[in-house]
Formats: structure tokens, C-alpha cells, sequence
């Protein structure tokens, strides 16, 4: 059961953001509750807000975590850490990136939670509740910096094989630690459903995009939508051949930010960075301008009304 979530310094999420299943004290709707002793937490939970407000990258940022856990002892020594810092701010992509879990299982509550950098693990920990009260099962600071309070032999050996840019959980489990194992099996069971990808609207390598004009006019229905895109360039680099075919790589959204003291930037997110709901729109502007120049005869009642009911 996830109890609580948080992530901080990833994709459009800037600031510590949290999500609980910490219930309230409403008793309106108990079938919806799960009693865990003297607390409830929610059986499931909504998270809303305007377009492009960061709502899937929750989800994104949830997944990042899951997967990193499940994979990370696999990284080759030295591979950077793919994640994805905040953009929008000079300071905040070398600062590391924070995620933090809470759940239970099989009775127990365990806390979770690391913060990496694009090169290293900085910081990692596990804590569970087999009584009621915290105890330490590994705590690790400044990434080689570990303390150990159980199994501490046995642990110490595992450090030995924990490289800089790998999840001291993810090694330990591969290692069949027993004290991670149900940790690494609660991973293991979460299902993310998310679209990642969307269905190239443009044609392939976003050959229409290439046009100026073209671009423009796609660009000027997403600021009409207020996503906070000005403009759309295409990529100064070629792609890699395995992403040619993905419009979402060959196109970068740019964003006018402006900071605490009034000044004003200009920054470049690539489209696989944007939101879903964004990507979405995205997507529908693109085949209805296809249809428009393919039929002719869209009018702007038609187009209104297109705008509404998405």
C-alpha cells in the first residue's frame, strides 16, 4: 500500500511536491478507506490542475524512481544517471534530484528515498517499522559514506560492489539481501500506465515541421491554449537513427521564464519533456491542421468548437 510520494528537482517539478494517501478525519465515505491500526489512508487518489501544470509528471517521476530501483545495478561504472532536473532555472540542473517513498508491505512500513545527480547516487536510505518504531536498515551519504546498523558484515560487502551511479537497494537485492528483498519485491509489483509516447501526427521526421511557416501556425495554437509555449524550433543536432522517426526528439518548445528579480529567459525543453496533456494537444493540433490542409474547408465556427470540447 503507497502511503505517501514526493520527488523534488525533476522535469517541470522544481520544489519538494508531495502526494498522500494520508486520509483525513471524514468519515463520509469509509468504503473507500483502508484502517491501518489507528490511521487511514485512501484506496486511490486525483490529482487535477490546469494544462501543462505538471500533473503526469508526477506519475513520470514515479516511474523514473520504480525503474531506477529495478535497474540501476545493471549500470555500467561511470554511465550517466538519465534523469531529468528542473530546466526553467541556471542553478537547478546541478543540483541532484529527490525521491522519496512510503508504503507498506506485508504489515510493515518501510520509508524509502534517494537523491542522485546525473553522475552519483548522493544520497540513500531505508528505514521500517517492524514494531512500530523506526529502525535503520542503510543509510548512505555522500555517496560512498555508508552506516549500517544490522547485518553489518554482510552489508559491508554489498557496499563494496555498490558503484557510484548504481542504487545501493537495487545492488543489495540482486544480491539477495533479505532485509531489501520485500522492498525490491514492492517495486516490482507497481503498474504505471502513462502514455510516454503519442502517435506521430506530423508525418515522418516531422518533415512538415520542418517548414517555417508551418510551424509557426502550430505554434500559434498552442499559445492560443496558454501550455507557456512561445515558439517551436527544430533540433540543431541530428538525432540518434534509432529516434529519427520520433517527432517528440527532433522538436523543442521554447519557454519565456521570467525570475524573482524580473529578468526574463529564454529556455528549450524538447517535446518528450512536455506534458502529457501538452503532447496531447500537441498531437490533435497536428492532424486537424493536416485535415485543414487536406480538405480545405475547416471553418473557424468548426475550429472553436474543436478548442471547447478538448
Amino acid at each position: 500500500m503507497l502511503i505517501q510520494f514526493s520527488v523534488e528537482n525533476f522535469l517541470s517539478i522544481k520544489d519538494n511536491v508531495v502526494l498522500s494517501l494520508l486520509a483525513s478525519k471524514d468519515n463520509e465515505h469509509p468504503e473507500h478507506l483502508i484502517v491501518d491500526g489507528n490511521k487511514k489512508h485512501l484506496k486511490s487518489a486525483v490529482i487535477y490542475g490546469a494544462n501543462a501544470s505538471g500533473k503526469s509528471n508526477v506519475l513520470n517521476a514515479f516511474w523514473f524512481m520504480v525503474n531506477y530501483v529495478l535497474t540501476s545495478h545493471n549500470q555500467q561504472l561511470h554511465k550517466t544517471i538519465e534523469r531529468s532536473p528542473f530546466k526553467f532555472d541556471r542553478e537547478t540542473p546541478s543540483r541532484p534530484s529527490s525521491f522519496e517513498v512510503i508504503f507498506t508491505t506485508n504489515g510493515i512500513r518501510y520509508a524509502y528515498g534517494f537523491s542522485v545527480t546525473d553522475k552519483a547516487v548522493i544520497e540513500e536510505y531505508l528505514y521500517y517499522y517492524p514494531n512500530g518504531r523506526q529502525a535503520l536498515i542503510f543509510e548512505r551519504k555522500d555517496t560512498k559514506d555508508f552506516r549500517f546498523t544490522v547485518d553489518v558484515d554482510e552489508q559491508n560487502t554489498l557496499k563494496d560492489r555498490t558503484s557510484a551511479n548504481k542504487l545501493y537497494l537495487s545492488v543489495a537485492s540482486n544480491w539477495s539481501y533479505s532485509k531489501v528483498i520485500p522492498v525490491l519485491e514492492w517495486f516490482a509489483s507497481c503498474q504505471i500506465i502513462t502514455k510516454n509516447s503519442v502517435a506521430d501526427a506530423y508525418g515522418l521526421e516531422a518533415e512538415q515541421l520542418k517548414d517555417d511557416d508551418y510551424r509557426h501556425v502550430i505554434a500559434s495554437m498552442l499559445r492560443v491554449a496558454d501550455f507557456g509555449i512561445q515558439s517551436l524550433q527544430m533540433r540543431d543536432t541530428e538525432p540518434a537513427p534509432s529516434q529519427r522517426n520520433d517527432i517528440f526528439t527532433n522538436i523543442e518548445a521554447i519557454h519565456t521564464v521570467q525570475d524573482t528579480e524580473g529578468n526574463t529567459s529564454s529556455y528549450a525543453l524538447n517535446m518528450a519533456e512536455e506534458s502529457d496533456g501538452t503532447n496531447s494537444y500537441f498531437k490533435l493540433i497536428g492532424v486537424v491542421k493536416r485535415c485543414w490542409m487536406k480538405e480545405r474547408f475547416l471553418s473557424l465556427t468548426r475550429w472553436t468548437l474543436i478548442c471547447i470540447l478538448f
